[in-house]
């Protein structure tokens, strides 16, 4: 497989009506306001900036990664847009998600970076939002679009990593 599936667009929308970023936004606002409320202790600075470097990179490397993809097949990034291509080379080799697990290790380098620890407890919450209101409705959604393509891609790669 060439990494690449095409289907007509038309009038069709994607299956997110929102964007999915703001749930990670969300997370570490709400960790950001626990911290007002009851403060959590610093962690050792060595140890938070290393994992914010480490966090920060990897999310780049992901979210330019695939978005340089979905670029070049012309295929919606935003998940309210019709997917034009089953986009299965790059990082989505690997993950499925690339773009959200990229979204996930910025959101630790941040809550790392600004020592915000009840935002690292919201993680999960932030996780399971994203899994189950925007993952699961766009892998329903590629799987009625593309088909055997999608399932065979889809029993080949893990959802996250």
């Amino acid at each position: 497989m060439s990494g690449e599936l095409t289907a007509e667009q038309g009038t069709e929308r994607g299956p997110v009506s929102f964007p999915p970023p703001l749930v990670y936004v969300a997370g570490l606002l709400l960790g950001w306001g626990a911290e007002i409320v009851a403060p959590t202790p610093n962690l050792p600075s060595r140890l938070a900036w290393t994992a914010v470097a480490v966090a920060i990179v990897a999310s780049i490397a992901l979210d330019i990664g695939a978005s340089r993809l979905f670029l070049q097949r012309r295929t919606g990034i935003a998940p309210w847009t019709a997917a034009t291509n089953l986009v299965t080379d790059g990082p989505y080799r690997v993950t499925r998600n690339p773009m959200y697990l990229g979204m996930a290790f910025l959101y630790l380098g941040v809550a790392l970076g600004l020592g915000l620890l009840w935002g690292l407890a919201a993680f999960p919450v932030v996780i399971a939002v994203i899994d189950r209101a925007v993952i699961r409705r766009e892998e329903a959604y590629l799987e009625a679009k593309f088909g055997a393509a999608y399932d065979d891609y889809r029993s080949r790669v893990r959802r996250w990593i």
